[in-house]
Formats: C-alpha cells, sequence, structure tokens
C-alpha cells in the first residue's frame, strides 16, 4: 500500500490562547472573589478548581481559539456561549451542592462581565495580530492534462494561486502519480482534458478516485461561451476533503481517548488478570495476539488483542469464520463479548488509535479493499478507532459488498465529526456488541 502522508502543522498559537485565557481567569477569580468572606479559604479554592476544568471544557467545546479558521463574528458569538454556559454551570454546580448561599450574587456577575470582555480582547487582540504576521503556506498540486503542452499563460487562467506548487503530468502518467504524490506531499489532483477528448474522462476520474486526494475537474472552454472565459477558469470539485481537526478540536477528542482508556483500564483490571490466567491455564501460549494494522496516513502499526485461538494457529490470516476450529472456548467467550479488543486501549493511549473512527485492516485487505472500492483510503486520513460508526450500523465479516456499506458509515463519520458524535457512538457500542454477539464469534 501506498502512505500518502498530508503533513499539517500544530498550531501554537492556539494552545497560547487558551493558556492565556486560563491565565485570565484565575487571575480574575482572585481579584474579583464572588464567595462570602467567611467561607473564602476554603469554597473559593473549591470553585476555581470545578469553574477552571469547566472553563476549559467549554473553550475547546466552542473552539474560541479558533483564530486562524473563524470569523470575527463567530468567536464573538463563541465567547458568549462559553461565558453563558460557564454562568449556568457555576450556577448549577452551587444548587446541587447547595452552597448558593455562600455566593454573593453582585460579585459574581462582576465576575462573569470582567471574563467575558477580558476573553474578547484577547480573542480579538490575537486575530489580529495573527493576521498581520502569518506566512501563507504553499499547497502542493498536481494538474494532470491530456494537453501535449500547457505555457503559463493557461496555468495562470485556471486560477490556482500564484502561492501554490504545481507538478505537471500528462494523463498517460497517472500510475506515476501515487509515488510523486508521496514525494512531493501532493493534497490536489486537478484534471483538464480537452473538449476533443472528454470520453476519456471517466477512466481517469476512476483511477484516480481510489486515492484519498482532493480531486477537481477543469472544465475546458468549450463547455461555456466566451464572456465566461474571460474572467476565470470554471473549476468542479469532485470530492470534500475529509474534516481537519484544529488544535482545540484535537485536543478534546485526545483527551477523551485518554481519560476514557484509563478510567475502562481501572474498571477492567480484573477482566485484565483474569483473562490472562485463563489462556494460560487453557494451552500455555502468549496472551496477547499483535498483529500489523495500517493507520494513519496507511502508517503500519503493531495492533494488541487477547489471544482467542489456539498457540500457534494465529500466524495463520485466515479470516476467522463461524464455529472455526482455531478459536479456543476462552476465546469463543472474549470474542462474543468483544473482550478481546480491551487491550487496544493501549494503542489509543499511545496515540496509534482513538476510541472511535474506522477500524484498521491488515495491509493485505487494505491493498485489496482500495483496489476495488473507490476512495477506500479516505478512511486512512483520520485515526483508526476501537469503535466506529460502522462497527455500530453494519453487522459481518468484511468481504468486499460488506466493506463498502463500512465505508458509507466511516465516510459519514468522517465528515459530519463532532465530540457529541463520539459520544454517541461510544454509549451505543456495548448495546451493538449485545446485539452481534453472534456475529462476533
Amino acid at each position: 500500500m501506498n502512505n500518502l502522508q498530508f503533513k499539517k502543522s500544530t498550531s501554537f498559537h492556539s494552545i497560547a490562547i487558551n493558556i492565556l485565557l486560563i491565565a485570565s481567569m484565575v487571575f480574575i477569580h482572585y481579584l474579583n472573589p464572588y464567595i462570602h468572606a467567611e467561607v473564602y479559604l476554603f469554597f473559593n479554592g473549591f470553585y476555581l478548581l470545578l469553574s477552571l476544568i469547566l472553563y476549559v471544557c467549554f473553550l475547546l467545546i466552542f473552539r474560541v481559539s479558533s483564530i486562524s479558521v473563524l470569523s470575527y463574528l463567530s468567536l464573538l458569538l463563541r465567547s458568549l456561549s462559553s461565558i453563558f454556559v460557564l454562568a449556568l454551570s457555576i450556577i448549577f454546580l452551587a444548587f446541587i451542592t447547595n452552597t448558593l448561599e455562600i455566593i454573593q450574587r453582585d460579585k459574581l456577575f462582576d465576575f462573569l462581565i470582567m471574563m467575558l470582555a477580558s476573553q474578547i480582547v484577547i480573542i480579538i487582540c490575537s486575530k489580529a495580530f495573527y493576521e498581520s504576521v502569518k506566512i501563507k503556506s504553499l499547497k502542493n498540486i498536481m494538474l494532470i492534462s491530456n494537453a501535449e503542452s500547457l505555457n503559463k499563460k493557461d496555468v495562470k487562467k485556471f486560477n490556482f494561486g500564484n502561492d501554490q506548487i504545481i507538478h505537471y503530468l500528462s494523463t498517460n502518467e497517472i500510475d506515476t502519480l501515487i509515488d510523486l504524490a508521496i514525494n512531493k506531499n501532493i493534497e490536489s489532483v486537478y484534471v483538464y482534458i480537452d473538449s476533443n477528448d472528454l470520453h476519456k474522462l471517466e477512466r481517469i476520474i476512476q483511477k484516480l478516485s481510489v486515492y484519498a486526494f482532493e480531486l477537481y475537474w477543469i472544465l475546458p472552454d468549450a463547455l461555456f461561451p466566451n464572456f465566461v472565459m474571460n474572467t476565470q477558469q470554471q473549476i468542479l470539485k469532485l470530492n470534500p476533503s475529509p474534516i481537519t481537526l484544529d488544535t482545540n478540536q484535537y485536543i478534546l477528542k485526545r483527551s477523551l481517548d485518554v481519560l476514557f482508556s484509563l478510567i475502562v483500564l481501572f474498571i477492567a483490571l480484573p477482566i485484565f488478570i483474569a483473562i490472562p490466567l485463563a489462556i494460560k491455564l487453557y494451552d500455555e501460549g502468549p496472551v496477547f495476539f499483535k498483529q500489523t494494522r495500517n493507520g494513519l496516513y496507511g502508517k503500519p502499526f503493531e495492533i494488541y488483542k487477547f489471544r482467542s485461538m489456539s498457540n500457534n494457529s494465529d500466524i495463520n490470516y485466515k479470516p476467522v469464520t463461524n464455529n472455526d476450529s482455531r478459536v479456543t472456548p476462552v476465546g469463543k467467550l472474549i470474542r462474543k463479548t468483544g473482550i478481546d479488543e480491551l487491550p487496544q486501549l493501549i494503542n489509543v493511549l499511545r496515540g496509534e488509535m482513538s476510541l472511535v473512527g474506522p477500524r484498521p485492516h491488515i495491509p493485505y485487505e487494505t491493498d485489496l479493499y482500495s483496489k476495488n472500492i473507490i476512495r477506500y483510503l479516505v478512511r486512512h486520513q483520520v485515526k483508526p478507532g476501537l469503535t466506529g460508526l460502522a462497527q455500530i450500523r453494519v453487522v459481518g465479516k468484511t468481504d468486499v459488498d460488506i466493506m463498502r456499506a463500512k465505508l458509507k458509515n466511516d465516510l459519514e463519520y468522517i465528515y459530519n465529526w463532532s465530540f457529541f458524535l463520539d459520544l454517541k457512538i461510544l454509549s451505543l457500542t456495548p448495546i451493538s456488541l449485545w446485539r452481534n454477539r453472534i456475529a462476533n464469534l
């Protein structure tokens, strides 16, 4: 398999803004305390800690520091929303802890107004400064055409922009596209076919659609009247890009991965003691089964499972079938309940997987599906998951037809990702495991 790696830089400015906002909250909290003096020493620290945790969550959920992608109006509305929800949370905390009496309402109102004002000033000033110093990054693109020669005037008419690096290939060189794309980090591919050869377009698009490029068709001049073509060439986007998480969203998703994994590992500690003992008592073989899978950008990694097949049989990569003789009695139990997948929480903690995402496959399956299913490799532009939308909707082993159905759900997840969608999938996973317990054998 060809590993397409589109490298994105970390938004350090977003991290810095979040730190600045948190520091401003701590400063305002002590500058304008809203706790009565009689109980100040204990409850002031208590409310600071809880409100700080909530504030960080709301900053990430509302993406308040995403100054590079959001407008001033959007940032203003998100700031208002985050402070409003924080205010409701503080009141709710006071209500459920029966401490409403210790809060000075006028001081709390002043605290929230100062918080909002400081947050807006920090965000607006940061965005203005960012836009004044930001260096526009170059974007690597590739132009594929059947024209024997394209001069600079022709290429300029395509309106790619002066800040992009263009690599040119003829339609006869498509087979070399992937190797060049890896070396040059190509992100987008543009196809220009002369109107006399439009019959070749479908074959070219089908061949390119297997891969995870942003794919564009530059419509030929003959399709438009002259007054339209005097402005710029018309470009049609054939496939949307997968969602790109900004720093706030990444931190939020990664925090969920780490915290949830640690909690489950702690709760499941008795299982991590009992299952290895049962496996060892049955045939004295290794407890864990490691297998190479394709992860983010197709990069291979070792996935962990509790061994469910008899010792030395798991080197055979033939898919497991119902009533497979290689599956041990212990293996049947852990496969039926999904417990065999629990060690993949280690992969999640190591950053090789996420809790939610497309399931990773072995390299053989990846090569097979990428050659037979259009846009299959798009699923490799996000981290693979322990569970996913496809896992709670589609039942069955991974043959090509079922994989097409699973890919449809994987793409739905990729294009519609949200923090709350992850929570929804995680909550539905135990129900799905129970319903599909027979298929898991």
